[in-house]
Order: C-alpha cells, then structure tokens, then sequence
C-alpha cells in the first residue's frame, strides 16, 4: 500500500470552512441544507463550472470536508462498457483481471488539484450472493467502489467494493488500520459488491457485514477492533436463504437510546447501539434484495423506499413496541437515487431507470400523510431517449438536480407544483457515462462527479470563470509519497 502525495495551492494544508458535506445525506443525513444564497440562473454570463479533475472511473460519490474533497475509484481491472442497449458508460471488471487497484483521493476544494492519492490492491474476482443464491464469483457489470468515503475529523473511513475498510488520515493518507471484512469475517456480500459508506457514531465505525450471524458490524474508529455484529437478512430460519441489499444504516434516538436502523431485501430492523442486539424487526417482502436508497429519518419516524417492492413507500413509527406502519404508498417507489426531506416533505424519483413503463419521475409527497403532491415530467437527455433517475440536494428552498445524463436542474422545493428555475448540461471529455453517484454541497458549491471519474465543482452562488475549466488530471500529478 503507498500514499501518493501532490502538495496543492493550499500546501496540502486543511481550509477551514463554514459548511461541510463529510458523508452520504450531508451533515443531517436527509439530503438537505441549510446554506441560503443558492443561484437561480445559470445563464448569466460565464462558466459556473470552476474546475474539473480527472480522477479513476467508479460509482461512489463525493464527500466534502475542511476544505478538501474525497471520493474512491478503481484504477486497474477494469474496462469501460456499455451494460444495455440503454446504458451509457458502465464500469465494469476487465476479462483477465484477477486484481484491481483502487485509489482514494483528495483533492484541494478550492482548485481541483490532488492533495494526495492512496492506492492499493485488491481481488479482481470474489464470491457474492444475488438474490439469495449463493453465486460463483464471474460478476463483472457495475465494478468498483460504490461508497464515498466519510469524514470524522482528522480520519477518513473507506469501504470498497470488495469489503476492504480503511482508516486513513485525512492530511496525508497515512493508513491508521484496514480490515478486510470477507477475509476477516468470511463474509459474502451481495452480488455487486459492498455499496455503503462507513457510518460514524462516537467511536463506533458501522458497516454492512453480510455474513450469516451478522449483517452489520460496528468496529473501534481509532483501532479496528471489533465490538459488536449483529441483525440478520435471513426471512426464514428454516431455508436460510440471504436478502442483503445496498441500502445505508442510519441513527434513531428513542429517549435516550439510539439505534441503528437498517433496510434490507429482508425488512428494516432497529439495533443497538451498545451492542447490536435487534431491538425489533418490521418484515418487508422484496422481490430481489437490491433495495438501494438510503431511509430518510425525522424524530422516530422512518421512510423507506424500493422498486423491488410493493407498495414500495412507507412510513415507520419506532416506539418501545417497535415499529409501525404510519403508512405506504405506491407513489414513491425509488430505484437507487436518493431521496431528500425538506420543509415536511419527501422529494424523489419513482420508477425504475430506463423502462418506459415504470419510467421514474420526480414527486414530491407530504411526509406526514405520504399524500403525493405533484409529478415532475421524466428527464429524457434526448426527446425520444430513455427517462432516468436524478439524485438530489435541496437548500435554500429549492431543489438541486442531477440527472442521470448530466443535467444540472434548479426548480423550486415547493409541495405547490414542480417549476424549473434554471437549467444547465454538464459538458464531460467522456460523454459515455452516468452521473449516479451522490453529489456533495459545500459553500455554495455543489461537488459532483461521473462513473468516468470526471469530479465536477459548480458554483452556486453566482461565481463563473471565463472559459471552460480545463482538465486537471488527479493520476498524472502525484508525487512520490512523503
């Protein structure tokens, strides 16, 4: 393993700033924030994109902290493909390749320069499960990580696809500990890989396990001893069949004790935060186990959301009882964008990527009630093109789109009606890619990048440069380490 090291404009030196993006959902996990001053036309004169680096292919998002940018990619193994005659730019594992690298990054926010570049090696070709059966390892479609890295001060926690968990230093990329789960628990995860980013709660580090007696696991942040496994994806002892999924653990209180909630193929089930014992379980029957979107939580209240299920949307009150039904809904049945809560309500798209006939669409529900309030119209790249998911931040009272093709959207957050603000087509040297992976907004600026691995920072308050920004290169620009 080696830390590659660019010193950058800022001398490598952490920024502090007012606002932070540090792990999936943003600092109150619901995708929402409360920066105001956000833009509402990107047609004024110049380029509101600052810079654009060119980092490794890969579906895992950006986190934003202290002035620094991270985010994970393959950089070996793998090939650059069409899936479908539909999909753009699937990064998938190469024929021959029996191991990869992957490389982990920051980046200096303000410049797009590499800070530094940590790279290892890692199977090209592992066992997983797909909807319950267990499967030789010659899955080679949607490859590489799928988890942007989370920020917990001076540390940042990485799980790969492969279930490799790094604890690294977010000034130079000095690993502090790595566990390799399948190795260390002989755990199999499902068929495309581990997809959660690490979640932090006082000096537990939490992650999907996938074993049998354990579907998470917490371990010591500082040292990477275990403390406790717990929860299970199993629906029926007597068949012990698995239904793991790609979906985030997220924290509840209930008086004074928090949990750690769950969604899986199998249902959603709350946990212990001391010891991972089930506290309850709430059953849910899923057709596959690829439920994806992170749950969104407000007080003791939980949604959850999947294609794969039916109704698809529902509500949870957690009490001392367990959890109930507060209701569901058919009209938000997500596939694997997140989903935002903002003002008292949910908004998403629903509807499977691609397909016409469960195209997804942006809706807006009242979270209270899970009554629909409006449906946006499909985003299409072309007229005749195939409709696709958007992910989404809202701020500001308003609505921070990224289409799966690479339109930039503002509309306005508002249950009234959908109206479109200001509209702009992120332009890549790679256009045969998908923007699925999770944005990140920080000071006005909102951080995105493409499976090709272009990382974007868009100017959101008003701020454009003459010009297009040109390409950095994160690959070419390390220096040897310190």
């Amino acid at each position: 393993m080696s830390a590659l090291v660019l010193l950058a404009a800022t001398g490598g030196g952490l920024l502090a700033r007012g606002a932070d993006w540090p792990c999936a959902g943003g600092p109150d996990a619901n995708f929402q924030s409360a920066e105001k001053g956000i833009v509402t036309d990107f047609s004024a004169g110049g380029d509101p994109v600052l810079w654009r680096t060119q980092v490794s292919p890969g579906f895992a998002g950006v986190s934003v902290s202290s002035g620094s940018v991270f985010t994970v990619s393959i950089s070996d193994g793998f090939k650059m493909a069409k899936k479908t005659a539909n999909g753009r730019g699937a990064v998938c594992r190469a024929d021959d390749a029996t191991d990869a690298e992957i490389a982990i990054y920051r980046l200096d926010a303000a410049t797009g320069q590499a800070v530094w570049v940590h790279r290892y090696r890692v199977p090209a070709r592992f066992q997983s499960w797909h909807w319950s059966k267990e499967m030789n390892p010659n899955v080679g479609a949607w490859y590489g990580p799928k988890a942007e890295p989370t920020v917990d001060g001076e540390w940042l926690y990485v799980l790969d696809h492969t279930g490799v968990l790094t604890c690294l230093s977010v000034r130079d990329g000095t690993v502090r500990w790595s566990a390799g789960l399948r190795e260390r628990f002989k755990a199999v995860p499902p068929k495309f890989g581990y997809s959660c980013p690490p979640l932090i709660v006082e000096e537990k580090v939490i992650v999907p396990l996938f074993q049998d007696d354990g579907c998470l696991v917490a371990l010591n942040k500082q040292t990477g001893e275990v403390i406790w496994r717990g929860g299970s994806t199993v629906r029926r002892e007597e068949d012990k069949h698995r239904w793991d999924g790609y979906s985030l653990p997220v924290t509840l209180t209930l008086g004074d004790r928090t949990q750690v909630v769950y969604f899986t193929g199998a249902g959603v089930m709350g946990l212990d935060i001391e010891t991972g014992a089930v506290l309850w379980t709430y059953p849910l029957q899923t057709f596959t186990g690829e439920v994806a979107p992170k749950p969104i939580v407000q007080g003791t209240r939980i949604f959850i959301s999947t294609v794969y299920s039916n109704p698809g949307g529902l509500l949870l009150e957690v009490g001392a009882d367990g959890a109930k039904k507060i209701w569901d809904s058919w009209n938000l049945k997500n596939h694997f964008a997140n989903m935002a809560l903002y003002q008292g309500f949910l908004y998403g798209t629903s509807g499977y990527d691609f397909e016409e006939k469960r195209k997804p669409m942006m809706r807006c529900l009242d979270f209270a009630s899970g009554e629909m309030k409006w449906t946006a119209p499909e985003y299409r790249e072309q007229p005749d093109g195939p409709p696709q998911q958007a992910q989404l931040i809202a701020a500001d009272s308003k609505l921070i789109i990224l289409t799966g093709f690479g339109d930039l959207i503002l509309a306005e957050a508002s249950p009234e009606q959908y109206r479109e603000i200001s509209h702009l087509r992120l332009k890549v040297e790679e256009p045969n890619c998908q923007w699925w992976p999770r944005m990140a907004l920080a000071d006005r600026r909102l951080y995105c990048r493409t499976t090709a691995g272009e990382v974007l920072c868009v100017a959101l308050d008003g701020t454009k440069r003459e010009g297009s920004a040109p390409l950095l290169s994160a690959e070419k620009t390390a220096a040897p380490a310190r």
